[in-house]
């Protein structure tokens, strides 16, 4: 396991990279090798970092540098270039020896299919994405009327443009993202979206959101290929005498784990007719088979892998939760790699975009007019993942819908 313990983390003018199988070979180096797990405060623009590794084993260690390694004005905040080479050699090698060792127990991790494909590669597309340009006479308009700390966070900089947001991968048990800094875009309204402006004339704001995703990832991995419109396909298939809005609750509502009495209130019907339909609906899904399948894994194993391989440990082993956090992770991971589908895509039509926000299975792109309608054109075809069933659908809208 190589690791690369960078100049923002030493102080250093250059990067320490060693290898966990071969400790008496390091040398330094300006450039950060794609292949090696970084330690350092410049990460974010690394795929891989050891530490968010660490937290994927389940290990909280503290990788701060030693304090014996930092000097009194660095304390302060004081922004000074400092060669490690004032350091004591030994202590610069024990504390280098102590990192490998540490890192030396995620070995097994660092190979594994799941961190090296899709982790690592939803967190290569994360790190693509480019700061937003703000309105700022509308920003601030907005924020007299409606100072909201998600709001705030899109102040913008004397060039008019927001923070770029960092995201966190590891925020949740299924690695739906969280907003580790930057602008707050998960918890905006849609109507504040307005703020956002292209950053120059010739070129449009949109949105592509997956149709129906979690429900379609459900259906497809129960087996089926449904068409566009799930919820009136399911209607035709399985609940004619209901109403395609009905349809649409009862399965949100069964996949998300909602009681048959919640069910009754949401539809205005009995008891008995929710838990009547509630139990079609996990009918059609499969969801017996799915929970017998994920619960014998946390008995086993006490987490479960989603279908991409990713560990989940579920908040209990309730056969809700855990066939809930199994769709939510699974989704989740299959929609980044859509969107890498449909990127790839664009980029083989030499169609000119920015990927500016990802909202869970929606992304934000800038894209120039003269283009919009290939863009369309591409999203309105549906997509097939390598390795996953089932065709998913997206559709292309304002950023404010």
């Amino acid at each position: 396991m190589k690791i690369c313990i960078l100049r923002s983390y030493l102080g250093s003018e250059r990067n320490i990279v060693i290898s966990t199988d071969d400790r008496d070979t390091a040398e330094w180096t300006r450039a950060v090798p794609d292949d090696a797990w970084a330690l350092g405060t410049a990460v974010t623009n690394h795929h891989r970092d050891l530490r968010v590794l660490a937290e994927y084993a389940g290990l909280k260690d503290d990788w701060a540098l030693p304090r014996k390694f930092v000097r009194p004005d660095e304390e302060a905040n004081v922004d000074v270039s400092r060669p490690i080479q004032t350091v004591p050699r030994d202590a610069l090698l024990a504390h280098v020896g102590e990192l490998l060792s540490r890192a030396e127990s995620l070995s097994s991790l660092a190979d594994d299919s799941y961190i090296t494909g899709f982790f690592a590669e939803t967190r290569r597309q994360l790190s693509d994405i480019r700061a937003a340009r703000v309105d700022p006479a509308v920003w601030r308009g907005l924020m007299e009327t409606d100072p909201s700390p998600a709001l705030a966070s899109f102040e913008p900089n004397s060039d008019g443009l927001a923070d770029p947001v960092v995201y966190d991968q590891m925020g949740t048990v299924t690695g739906r993202l969280t907003v580790h800094s930057g602008p707050q875009i998960l918890t905006l309204r849609r109507d504040l979206r307005s703020i956002l402006r292209p950053s120059r004339k010739g070129r449009r704001l949109l949105m592509v959101d997956f149709v129906s995703h979690e429900p379609r990832v459900a259906l497809c991995l129960g087996g089926y290929e449904p068409p566009q419109d799930i919820y009136d396909w399911f209607r035709e298939e399985r609940m004619s005498g209901y109403s395609r809005d009905a349809v649409k609750n009862t399965i949100i509502s069964t996949l998300y784990g909602m009681s048959s009495a919640s069910l009754s209130e949401r539809l205005q019907c009995t008891l008995i007719e929710a838990r009547a339909v509630n139990e079609i609906v996990r009918q059609g899904f499969n969801l017996p088979d799915l929970e017998r399948g994920l619960g014998e894994q946390m008995r086993t194993y006490g987490h479960i892998l989603s279908c991409f391989g990713r560990r989940v440990t579920p908040s209990s082993s309730s056969p809700g939760v855990v066939v809930n956090s199994y769709l939510q992770s699974t989704a989740f991971d299959a929609a980044m790699l859509g969107f890498r589908t449909i990127l790839g895509r664009l980029a083989a039509s030499l169609v000119e975009v920015s990927a500016l926000f990802y909202i869970h299975d929606a992304l934000v792109l800038e894209v120039s007019e003269r283009d919009e309608d290939r863009l369309r054109s591409i999203c309105s075809t549906p997509i097939e993942m390598k390795g996953f069933p089932g065709k998913y659908w997206t559709k292309v809208k304002e950023v404010t819908e």
